[in-house]
């Protein structure tokens, strides 16, 4: 029951801008600006 809690919100928080956000200021080195969606 667990994994599956788990997996629904590793999808849910997956396709986020911030997500977005987070993979590009780490790739760039720099500090994440978050949006909060």
């Amino acid at each position: 029951e667990g994994v599956l809690t788990e997996r629904s919100e590793f999808v849910a928080l997956f396709d986020t801008e911030d997500k977005e956000i987070g993979v590009q200021a780490f790739l760039e080195r720099k500090k994440p600006e978050w949006v909060g969606n």
